[in-house]
């Protein structure tokens, strides 16, 4: 219903929405800008209209502009990233289109170096979108421009909600092949990411947090035999599994059952 309302706004032609809304985003007045960025963000949950109507209107190009220019007050800047988010998952090509257009080192700069929790946390849940199946070259990008040794400091940031998204770019960067496992692995150095994991875990704070973590494990587990034996081969990751598979959250649980047939999961031909 929400969507054929967003399709009924973007297709009026008296007068006509979206040739409005895209230059009111640089418009003098900064409530006018707060309004379009908050307008943009709520058109871009629709797939259908990220695909047409609103990248053709040079959204798109127009939200990065307004992410690279500092002048912008935080109140702007925190709408316009968590608008970016939208479009970095839901639209493909928005991805490189960050990446080509010095946005996505904007992102990080956003994410490391800003005061305000809320232009932090936008900027590593847009980072986080972008990760989201993304190829092993886009993954690397964004790991050495973040940098290993930063992620880890957010991972026992005293904020769940930093600790949350991060722990989700972590899993998305070890999601999908072998190869995005090793720069996992290698990036953060094998012990400490499960030193980070099993304090993550044993600290018993927020679930979404805990959920993260045992999803990571779940990553981890479907690589090679060698990627398999590192989480075997941790006592305290073994525990973990049952704590998981005992948790009162049903998604935790699931994580449990799947970390559990990724360890014992064998290759056809694997000896023994």
């Amino acid at each position: 219903e929400q969507d054929s309302t967003r399709r009924m706004l973007v297709d009026m032609t008296a007068p006509a929405v979206l040739p409005m809304v895209v230059p009111s985003l640089g418009a003098a007045a900064l409530g006018i800008r707060v309004a379009a960025c908050r307008l943009v963000r709520s058109l871009s949950r629709s797939v259908s209209i990220l695909r047409t109507s609103l990248v053709d209107a040079g959204a798109a190009t127009r939200l990065i502009a307004i992410l690279k220019d500092d002048s912008e007050p935080d109140i702007v800047k925190t709408e316009v990233i968590a608008t970016i988010c939208n479009l970095a998952l839901k639209f493909s090509p928005m991805k490189q289109l960050l990446i080509s257009s010095g946005g996505l080192k904007r992102l990080v700069d956003c994410a490391t170096h800003e005061k305000y929790e809320g232009i932090r946390l936008n900027a590593l849940w847009a980072l986080k979108n972008v990760l989201y199946s993304s190829d092993t070259e886009t993954k690397t990008t964004v790991a050495e421009a973040l940098t290993f040794d930063f992620m880890a400091a957010l991972i026992q940031d005293k904020s769940s909600a930093i600790q949350e998204q991060t722990l989700n770019i972590v899993r998305n960067l070890a999601s999908s092949r072998e190869a995005d496992i090793d720069l996992t692995i290698k990036g953060f150095g094998e012990e400490r990411l499960f030193d980070l994991l099993e304090s993550v875990i044993w600290a018993r704070g927020e679930d979404v947090v805990t959920e993260h973590a045992a999803y990571i494990l779940v990553n981890i587990a479907t690589g090679s035999e060698e990627h398999r034996r590192s989480i075997i081969n941790r006592p305290n990751l073994l525990d973990a599994l049952l704590y998981f598979l005992q948790h009162p959250r049903a998604h935790i649980r699931d994580a449990g059952i799947w970390c559990a047939i990724n360890l014992t999961f064998r290759q056809p031909n694997a000896a023994g």
